[in-house]
Protein backbone atom coordinates (compact mmCIF):
# COMPACT_ATOMS: atom_id res chain seq x y z
CA UNK A 1 0.00 0.00 0.00
CA UNK A 2 1.14 3.65 -0.28
CA UNK A 3 1.55 5.45 2.66
CA UNK A 4 0.37 8.47 1.90
CA UNK A 5 -2.98 6.53 0.64
CA UNK A 6 -3.32 4.50 3.65
CA UNK A 7 -5.31 6.40 6.04
CA UNK A 8 -8.11 7.41 3.09
CA UNK A 9 -8.23 3.84 1.67
CA UNK A 10 -8.95 2.41 5.36
CA UNK A 11 -11.58 4.89 5.94
CA UNK A 12 -12.98 4.47 2.75
CA UNK A 13 -13.36 0.47 3.82
CA UNK A 14 -14.13 1.01 7.07
CA UNK A 15 -17.59 3.58 5.87
CA UNK A 16 -18.40 0.30 3.30
CA UNK A 17 -18.10 -2.12 6.26
CA UNK A 18 -20.42 -0.41 8.28
CA UNK A 19 -22.88 0.18 5.61
CA UNK A 20 -22.80 -3.48 5.21
CA UNK A 21 -23.23 -4.13 9.25
CA UNK A 22 -26.03 -1.63 9.34
CA UNK A 23 -28.32 -3.85 6.65
CA UNK A 24 -27.53 -7.72 8.12
CA UNK A 25 -30.49 -9.31 9.14
CA UNK A 26 -30.37 -11.21 12.03
CA UNK A 27 -33.13 -13.67 12.95
CA UNK A 28 -34.06 -14.47 16.45
CA UNK A 29 -33.67 -17.84 17.99
CA UNK A 30 -36.93 -19.07 18.46
CA UNK A 31 -37.65 -22.58 19.87
CA UNK A 32 -39.51 -24.89 17.27
CA UNK A 33 -38.62 -23.24 14.33
CA UNK A 34 -35.71 -23.49 11.63
CA UNK A 35 -34.52 -20.16 10.99
CA UNK A 36 -33.31 -19.34 7.82
CA UNK A 37 -34.91 -17.15 5.30
CA UNK A 38 -35.68 -15.54 3.27
CA UNK A 39 -35.75 -17.66 -0.16
CA UNK A 40 -37.03 -18.60 -3.24
CA UNK A 41 -40.42 -21.12 -2.30
CA UNK A 42 -38.58 -23.88 -5.08
CA UNK A 43 -36.08 -24.51 -1.73
CA UNK A 44 -38.32 -25.21 0.18
CA UNK A 45 -39.13 -28.57 -1.29
CA UNK A 46 -36.93 -30.18 1.53
CA UNK A 47 -38.09 -28.52 4.61
CA UNK A 48 -38.08 -30.79 7.85
CA UNK A 49 -41.27 -32.52 8.39
CA UNK A 50 -44.03 -31.21 10.27
CA UNK A 51 -44.54 -34.08 12.15
CA UNK A 52 -40.91 -34.60 13.29
CA UNK A 53 -40.43 -31.07 14.23
CA UNK A 54 -39.38 -31.52 17.80
CA UNK A 55 -36.80 -28.44 17.96
CA UNK A 56 -37.07 -27.53 21.34
CA UNK A 57 -33.98 -27.10 23.26
CA UNK A 58 -33.86 -28.89 26.52
CA UNK A 59 -31.83 -28.90 29.52
CA UNK A 60 -29.69 -31.63 30.60
CA UNK A 61 -30.80 -32.64 33.53
CA UNK A 62 -29.10 -34.95 36.05
CA UNK A 63 -32.69 -36.17 37.27
CA UNK A 64 -32.83 -33.57 40.43
CA UNK A 65 -34.34 -30.36 38.99
CA UNK A 66 -32.29 -30.04 35.84
CA UNK A 67 -29.80 -28.34 34.71
CA UNK A 68 -28.91 -24.65 33.83
CA UNK A 69 -25.18 -25.04 32.54
CA UNK A 70 -25.86 -27.40 29.64
CA UNK A 71 -28.87 -27.96 27.25
CA UNK A 72 -29.38 -30.56 24.32
CA UNK A 73 -30.10 -29.27 20.50
CA UNK A 74 -31.88 -31.55 18.45
CA UNK A 75 -30.50 -31.98 15.16
CA UNK A 76 -31.73 -33.26 11.70
CA UNK A 77 -28.98 -35.39 10.62
CA UNK A 78 -30.65 -35.68 6.87
CA UNK A 79 -30.11 -32.34 6.55
CA UNK A 80 -33.31 -31.77 4.68
CA UNK A 81 -34.15 -34.23 1.98
CA UNK A 82 -33.98 -32.22 -0.87
CA UNK A 83 -32.47 -29.05 0.71
CA UNK A 84 -29.57 -27.45 -1.54
CA UNK A 85 -26.41 -25.93 0.50
CA UNK A 86 -24.13 -23.37 -1.54
CA UNK A 87 -20.28 -22.85 -0.40
CA UNK A 88 -17.70 -20.72 -1.22
CA UNK A 89 -14.14 -20.14 -1.07
CA UNK A 90 -11.09 -18.38 -2.21
CA UNK A 91 -7.96 -20.05 -3.03
CA UNK A 92 -4.15 -17.92 -3.27
CA UNK A 93 -1.51 -18.99 -5.64
CA UNK A 94 2.21 -19.36 -3.86
CA UNK A 95 4.23 -15.81 -4.74
CA UNK A 96 6.09 -16.15 -7.74
CA UNK A 97 9.95 -16.66 -7.57
CA UNK A 98 12.27 -15.96 -10.83
CA UNK A 99 13.50 -19.68 -10.37
CA UNK A 100 10.89 -21.91 -11.99
CA UNK A 101 11.80 -24.87 -9.43
CA UNK A 102 11.27 -22.43 -6.57
CA UNK A 103 7.66 -21.86 -6.18
CA UNK A 104 6.02 -23.23 -3.56
CA UNK A 105 3.67 -26.17 -3.94
CA UNK A 106 1.82 -24.96 -0.86
CA UNK A 107 -1.43 -23.25 -1.76
CA UNK A 108 -1.75 -20.04 0.13
CA UNK A 109 -4.76 -19.23 2.76
CA UNK A 110 -3.55 -16.66 4.13
CA UNK A 111 -4.25 -13.86 1.25
CA UNK A 112 -0.62 -12.89 2.20
CA UNK A 113 1.98 -12.19 -0.73
CA UNK A 114 0.07 -13.41 -3.71
CA UNK A 115 -1.02 -12.08 -6.91
CA UNK A 116 -3.29 -14.62 -8.48
CA UNK A 117 -6.72 -16.20 -6.91
CA UNK A 118 -9.49 -18.70 -7.49
CA UNK A 119 -12.84 -18.04 -6.32
CA UNK A 120 -15.12 -20.60 -5.70
CA UNK A 121 -18.76 -21.58 -5.77
CA UNK A 122 -20.39 -25.27 -5.39
CA UNK A 123 -23.81 -26.16 -4.17
CA UNK A 124 -24.25 -30.22 -2.90
CA UNK A 125 -27.37 -31.91 -1.41
CA UNK A 126 -27.44 -34.79 0.74
CA UNK A 127 -28.01 -38.62 -0.32
CA UNK A 128 -30.47 -40.30 1.12
CA UNK A 129 -28.85 -43.17 3.82
CA UNK A 130 -29.06 -45.33 1.11
CA UNK A 131 -26.29 -43.51 -0.71
CA UNK A 132 -28.53 -42.61 -3.89
CA UNK A 133 -29.39 -39.05 -4.48
CA UNK A 134 -32.38 -37.67 -2.95
CA UNK A 135 -34.15 -36.54 -6.42
CA UNK A 136 -34.08 -37.61 -9.85
CA UNK A 137 -31.04 -34.78 -11.32
CA UNK A 138 -29.27 -33.56 -14.28
CA UNK A 139 -25.65 -34.16 -14.27
CA UNK A 140 -23.83 -31.39 -12.36
CA UNK A 141 -23.50 -28.07 -14.14
CA UNK A 142 -20.47 -25.78 -14.41
CA UNK A 143 -21.28 -22.90 -15.84
CA UNK A 144 -17.86 -21.88 -15.92
CA UNK A 145 -17.83 -24.35 -18.75
CA UNK A 146 -20.83 -22.37 -20.73
CA UNK A 147 -19.36 -18.55 -19.84
CA UNK A 148 -17.71 -17.97 -23.10
CA UNK A 149 -19.44 -17.44 -26.48
CA UNK A 150 -16.34 -18.57 -28.94
CA UNK A 151 -16.53 -22.23 -29.80
CA UNK A 152 -12.98 -22.60 -29.50
CA UNK A 153 -12.35 -21.18 -26.08
CA UNK A 154 -15.97 -23.06 -25.13
CA UNK A 155 -14.84 -26.11 -26.27
CA UNK A 156 -11.54 -25.76 -23.84
CA UNK A 157 -13.98 -24.22 -21.45
CA UNK A 158 -15.52 -28.17 -21.35
CA UNK A 159 -12.84 -30.05 -20.34
CA UNK A 160 -12.13 -27.55 -17.03
CA UNK A 161 -11.98 -29.43 -14.24
CA UNK A 162 -15.00 -30.12 -11.83
CA UNK A 163 -14.85 -31.35 -8.50
CA UNK A 164 -15.06 -35.54 -8.20
CA UNK A 165 -15.87 -37.70 -6.14
CA UNK A 166 -12.22 -37.81 -4.32
CA UNK A 167 -13.49 -34.34 -2.76
CA UNK A 168 -16.72 -34.69 -2.35
CA UNK A 169 -17.95 -37.17 0.98
CA UNK A 170 -19.99 -40.05 -0.37
CA UNK A 171 -23.09 -39.00 1.51
CA UNK A 172 -23.40 -35.74 -0.98
CA UNK A 173 -23.44 -35.16 -4.69
CA UNK A 174 -22.37 -32.09 -6.54
CA UNK A 175 -25.56 -30.24 -8.02
CA UNK A 176 -23.80 -26.90 -9.14
CA UNK A 177 -20.18 -25.86 -9.87
CA UNK A 178 -18.78 -22.21 -10.70
CA UNK A 179 -15.13 -20.46 -10.82
CA UNK A 180 -13.59 -17.58 -11.13
CA UNK A 181 -9.65 -17.25 -11.81
CA UNK A 182 -8.75 -13.61 -11.22
CA UNK A 183 -6.38 -11.00 -10.45
CA UNK A 184 -5.33 -9.60 -6.63
CA UNK A 185 -5.23 -5.83 -7.26
CA UNK A 186 -6.57 -5.07 -3.90
CA UNK A 187 -4.28 -5.05 -0.82
CA UNK A 188 -3.99 -7.22 2.08
CA UNK A 189 -5.11 -5.30 5.15
CA UNK A 190 -5.75 -7.24 8.36
CA UNK A 191 -9.90 -7.63 8.93
CA UNK A 192 -10.66 -6.09 5.83
CA UNK A 193 -9.72 -9.22 3.37
CA UNK A 194 -13.50 -9.31 2.45
CA UNK A 195 -12.49 -6.37 -0.17
CA UNK A 196 -9.92 -8.61 -1.84
CA UNK A 197 -12.58 -11.27 -2.54
CA UNK A 198 -16.49 -10.00 -2.70
CA UNK A 199 -16.52 -8.74 -5.76
CA UNK A 200 -15.70 -12.40 -7.55
CA UNK A 201 -17.76 -14.15 -5.29
CA UNK A 202 -20.70 -11.67 -5.56
CA UNK A 203 -20.41 -12.20 -9.80
CA UNK A 204 -20.46 -16.06 -8.89
CA UNK A 205 -23.56 -16.19 -6.59
CA UNK A 206 -25.24 -13.69 -9.11
CA UNK A 207 -24.51 -15.49 -12.53
CA UNK A 208 -26.23 -18.65 -10.61
CA UNK A 209 -29.15 -16.35 -9.67
CA UNK A 210 -29.83 -14.76 -13.18
CA UNK A 211 -28.76 -18.52 -15.50
CA UNK A 212 -29.83 -21.20 -12.70
CA UNK A 213 -32.54 -19.70 -10.03
CA UNK A 214 -33.97 -23.36 -9.61
CA UNK A 215 -30.46 -24.52 -7.95
CA UNK A 216 -30.46 -21.17 -5.55
CA UNK A 217 -29.13 -22.57 -2.21
CA UNK A 218 -30.86 -22.35 0.90
CA UNK A 219 -27.89 -20.97 2.59
CA UNK A 220 -24.18 -20.50 1.58
CA UNK A 221 -21.66 -21.33 3.89
CA UNK A 222 -19.13 -18.59 3.17
CA UNK A 223 -15.04 -19.77 4.26
CA UNK A 224 -14.59 -16.67 6.43
CA UNK A 225 -16.85 -14.41 8.94
CA UNK A 226 -19.69 -12.88 9.40
CA UNK A 227 -20.70 -10.92 12.39
CA UNK A 228 -17.59 -12.31 13.97
CA UNK A 229 -15.51 -9.77 12.80
CA UNK A 230 -13.98 -5.95 14.80
CA UNK A 231 -16.94 -4.10 12.81
CA UNK A 232 -19.35 -7.05 12.48
CA UNK A 233 -18.93 -7.26 8.43
CA UNK A 234 -16.83 -10.02 7.73
CA UNK A 235 -16.93 -11.36 4.01
CA UNK A 236 -20.04 -13.67 5.25
CA UNK A 237 -22.42 -10.15 5.63
CA UNK A 238 -20.73 -8.70 2.87
CA UNK A 239 -22.03 -11.80 0.12
CA UNK A 240 -25.47 -11.89 2.65
CA UNK A 241 -26.71 -8.46 1.85
CA UNK A 242 -25.39 -8.00 -1.57
CA UNK A 243 -26.92 -11.32 -2.96
CA UNK A 244 -29.99 -11.46 -0.79
CA UNK A 245 -29.37 -15.13 0.07
CA UNK A 246 -28.66 -16.49 3.66
CA UNK A 247 -25.54 -16.82 4.71
CA UNK A 248 -23.56 -18.58 7.71
CA UNK A 249 -19.53 -17.82 8.22
CA UNK A 250 -17.31 -20.50 8.85
CA UNK A 251 -14.34 -19.51 10.78
CA UNK A 252 -11.04 -21.82 11.04
CA UNK A 253 -9.52 -19.78 13.46
CA UNK A 254 -11.10 -17.78 15.72
CA UNK A 255 -11.22 -13.66 15.10
CA UNK A 256 -9.85 -11.35 17.65
CA UNK A 257 -12.38 -8.73 17.16
CA UNK A 258 -11.70 -7.26 20.67
CA UNK A 259 -8.41 -6.38 22.85
CA UNK A 260 -8.82 -8.67 25.13
CA UNK A 261 -9.82 -11.61 23.00
CA UNK A 262 -6.82 -14.86 22.69
CA UNK A 263 -7.18 -17.58 20.67
CA UNK A 264 -4.80 -19.02 23.29
CA UNK A 265 -7.25 -18.31 26.03
CA UNK A 266 -9.73 -19.20 24.13
CA UNK A 267 -9.04 -22.99 23.23
CA UNK A 268 -8.10 -23.49 26.96
CA UNK A 269 -11.16 -22.35 27.89
CA UNK A 270 -13.04 -24.70 25.24
CA UNK A 271 -11.27 -27.77 26.33
CA UNK A 272 -12.57 -27.19 29.98
CA UNK A 273 -16.04 -26.31 29.07
CA UNK A 274 -15.90 -29.39 26.45
CA UNK A 275 -14.55 -31.09 29.56
CA UNK A 276 -16.97 -30.66 31.70
CA UNK A 277 -19.90 -31.10 29.34
CA UNK A 278 -18.16 -34.99 29.06
CA UNK A 279 -17.80 -35.15 32.77
CA UNK A 280 -21.68 -34.52 33.00
CA UNK A 281 -22.74 -36.70 30.15
CA UNK A 282 -20.40 -39.23 31.96
CA UNK A 283 -22.58 -38.62 35.24
CA UNK A 284 -26.08 -38.83 33.88
CA UNK A 285 -25.62 -41.85 31.75
CA UNK A 286 -27.89 -44.24 32.27
CA UNK A 287 -27.23 -47.81 32.15
CA UNK A 288 -29.11 -48.72 29.00
CA UNK A 289 -27.37 -46.08 27.14
CA UNK A 290 -29.54 -46.37 23.90
CA UNK A 291 -33.02 -45.17 24.98
CA UNK A 292 -33.71 -41.00 25.38
CA UNK A 293 -35.18 -40.30 28.39
CA UNK A 294 -36.37 -37.56 30.79
CA UNK A 295 -37.45 -36.56 34.13
CA UNK A 296 -39.90 -35.74 35.71
CA UNK A 297 -40.16 -31.76 34.44
CA UNK A 298 -39.25 -33.31 31.04
CA UNK A 299 -35.77 -32.55 30.51
CA UNK A 300 -33.78 -34.32 28.07
CA UNK A 301 -31.59 -36.91 30.16
CA UNK A 302 -28.45 -37.57 28.18
CA UNK A 303 -28.60 -41.18 26.34
CA UNK A 304 -27.47 -42.04 23.20
CA UNK A 305 -28.59 -39.19 21.55
CA UNK A 306 -26.39 -38.53 18.60
CA UNK A 307 -28.79 -36.47 16.53
CA UNK A 308 -28.01 -33.92 18.76
CA UNK A 309 -24.98 -30.84 20.75
CA UNK A 310 -24.95 -29.97 23.97
CA UNK A 311 -24.92 -26.64 24.14
CA UNK A 312 -22.79 -24.63 26.85
CA UNK A 313 -24.90 -22.23 28.53
CA UNK A 314 -21.59 -20.79 30.13
CA UNK A 315 -20.33 -17.94 27.56
CA UNK A 316 -17.14 -17.34 26.39
CA UNK A 317 -16.53 -13.53 27.43
CA UNK A 318 -12.68 -12.47 27.22
CA UNK A 319 -13.50 -9.82 29.75
CA UNK A 320 -14.76 -11.81 32.61
CA UNK A 321 -12.01 -14.44 33.64
CA UNK A 322 -12.18 -16.21 36.71
CA UNK A 323 -8.80 -16.63 39.04
CA UNK A 324 -6.54 -19.32 37.00
CA UNK A 325 -5.87 -21.89 38.96
CA UNK A 326 -1.95 -22.68 38.60
CA UNK A 327 -2.51 -26.36 39.21
CA UNK A 328 -4.91 -26.84 37.06
CA UNK A 329 -3.74 -28.78 33.46
CA UNK A 330 -6.22 -27.63 30.32
CA UNK A 331 -7.84 -31.01 29.60
CA UNK A 332 -7.17 -33.21 26.72
CA UNK A 333 -9.87 -32.16 23.68
CA UNK A 334 -9.24 -35.44 21.69
CA UNK A 335 -9.97 -37.51 25.41
CA UNK A 336 -12.95 -35.38 25.74
CA UNK A 337 -14.24 -35.65 22.22
CA UNK A 338 -13.84 -39.24 22.75
CA UNK A 339 -15.94 -39.29 25.35
CA UNK A 340 -18.73 -37.49 23.81
CA UNK A 341 -18.80 -38.92 20.53
CA UNK A 342 -20.94 -41.84 20.95
CA UNK A 343 -23.71 -40.24 22.65
CA UNK A 344 -24.31 -36.48 20.55
CA UNK A 345 -22.88 -34.70 17.39
CA UNK A 346 -20.53 -32.17 19.39
CA UNK A 347 -20.43 -29.74 21.59
CA UNK A 348 -21.22 -25.62 21.03
CA UNK A 349 -20.31 -22.57 23.28
CA UNK A 350 -21.25 -18.91 22.31
CA UNK A 351 -18.43 -15.94 22.11
CA UNK A 352 -20.10 -12.73 23.68
CA UNK A 353 -18.51 -9.81 23.86
CA UNK A 354 -17.85 -6.82 26.24
CA UNK A 355 -20.87 -4.83 25.48
CA UNK A 356 -22.91 -8.48 25.83
CA UNK A 357 -23.54 -9.24 22.68
CA UNK A 358 -23.55 -12.92 21.21
CA UNK A 359 -21.57 -12.48 18.02
CA UNK A 360 -20.82 -16.16 17.19
CA UNK A 361 -20.35 -19.64 18.34
CA UNK A 362 -17.79 -22.44 18.74
CA UNK A 363 -18.46 -26.17 17.32
CA UNK A 364 -16.47 -28.78 18.26
CA UNK A 365 -16.71 -32.56 18.51
CA UNK A 366 -18.47 -32.44 15.11
CA UNK A 367 -17.98 -34.69 12.24
CA UNK A 368 -16.63 -37.94 11.73
CA UNK A 369 -19.38 -39.14 9.66
CA UNK A 370 -17.31 -40.47 6.99
CA UNK A 371 -13.69 -40.95 4.64
CA UNK A 372 -10.93 -42.45 7.15
CA UNK A 373 -11.88 -40.41 9.86
CA UNK A 374 -15.34 -42.05 10.76
CA UNK A 375 -16.22 -42.29 13.83
CA UNK A 376 -13.35 -39.97 14.61
CA UNK A 377 -15.30 -36.35 15.63
CA UNK A 378 -13.23 -33.46 15.57
CA UNK A 379 -10.81 -32.19 18.43
CA UNK A 380 -9.98 -28.73 16.66
CA UNK A 381 -13.29 -26.23 16.72
CA UNK A 382 -14.56 -23.85 13.88
CA UNK A 383 -15.96 -20.77 14.79
CA UNK A 384 -19.48 -19.64 13.57
CA UNK A 385 -21.16 -16.80 13.03
CA UNK A 386 -24.52 -15.39 11.40
CA UNK A 387 -23.92 -13.49 7.72
CA UNK A 388 -27.06 -12.60 6.88
CA UNK A 389 -31.19 -13.69 6.83
CA UNK A 390 -30.64 -16.10 10.01
CA UNK A 391 -30.07 -17.22 13.24
CA UNK A 392 -26.87 -18.19 15.03
CA UNK A 393 -28.39 -20.94 16.30
CA UNK A 394 -29.63 -22.60 12.85
CA UNK A 395 -26.08 -21.69 11.83
CA UNK A 396 -24.59 -24.07 14.31
CA UNK A 397 -27.13 -26.85 13.50
CA UNK A 398 -26.49 -26.74 9.72
CA UNK A 399 -22.69 -26.45 10.63
CA UNK A 400 -23.13 -29.62 12.73
CA UNK A 401 -25.61 -31.09 10.54
CA UNK A 402 -23.37 -30.66 7.02
CA UNK A 403 -20.02 -31.67 8.49
CA UNK A 404 -18.85 -35.05 7.47
CA UNK A 405 -15.45 -33.92 8.48
CA UNK A 406 -14.22 -31.11 10.36
CA UNK A 407 -15.32 -28.45 8.09
CA UNK A 408 -19.14 -28.60 6.89
CA UNK A 409 -19.13 -29.74 3.24
CA UNK A 410 -19.99 -27.09 1.32
CA UNK A 411 -16.88 -25.11 2.14
CA UNK A 412 -14.55 -28.14 2.21
CA UNK A 413 -15.33 -28.98 -1.16
CA UNK A 414 -15.17 -25.08 -2.25
CA UNK A 415 -12.40 -25.23 -0.20
CA UNK A 416 -10.56 -28.47 -2.31
CA UNK A 417 -11.73 -27.44 -4.95
CA UNK A 418 -9.89 -23.99 -5.24
CA UNK A 419 -6.75 -25.63 -4.08
CA UNK A 420 -7.32 -28.38 -7.09
CA UNK A 421 -7.21 -25.51 -9.74
CA UNK A 422 -4.58 -23.63 -8.23
CA UNK A 423 -1.80 -26.53 -8.46
CA UNK A 424 -3.01 -27.14 -11.46
CA UNK A 425 -1.90 -23.11 -12.78
CA UNK A 426 0.92 -23.95 -10.78
CA UNK A 427 1.66 -26.91 -12.30
CA UNK A 428 1.26 -25.46 -15.89
CA UNK A 429 3.80 -22.54 -15.47
CA UNK A 430 6.29 -24.77 -14.02
CA UNK A 431 5.42 -26.43 -17.70
CA UNK A 432 5.49 -23.41 -19.29
CA UNK A 433 8.88 -21.96 -17.83
CA UNK A 434 10.87 -25.34 -18.22
CA UNK A 435 10.07 -25.29 -21.85
CA UNK A 436 10.80 -21.70 -21.80
CA UNK A 437 14.32 -22.38 -20.95
CA UNK A 438 14.71 -25.86 -22.73
CA UNK A 439 13.83 -23.34 -25.63
CA UNK A 440 16.68 -20.90 -24.99
CA UNK A 441 19.55 -23.15 -24.20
Amino acid sequence: MNMSNDDELISEWQAVQHEIASKVHILDDEKGEDQVGPFPASSLNGAADDDNNEDCAKSISTGSGGSERFYSLPLNVNGGKNDLYGGVDVSFAPAPTDDCDGQSTSISSSNKGDDMAVAVYVIIRRKDTTGRSTTTASPPIDISSKSSNNKKNNRKELERPQPHDDILSRNYELVYSDYIRYELTVPYVSTYLAFREIDPLQKLVRRQLEQYPQYTPRAILVDGNGILHPRRAGIACFLGVRTGIPTIGVGKKLCCVEEDWSSVEAEDRICMGLNEAAGLVASVLPADAGVQRTDEDGALLVGKQKDMLIVDNKTLRFDCRSSPNSDECTPCPTESVAKLVPFCSGYTVYLQSSSGNVLGAVLVGHGGKSGHRRGIASAKPIYISVGHETSLQTAIRLCAELSDFRIPEPVRVADLFGRKLIREDVSSKRIACRTAEKGST
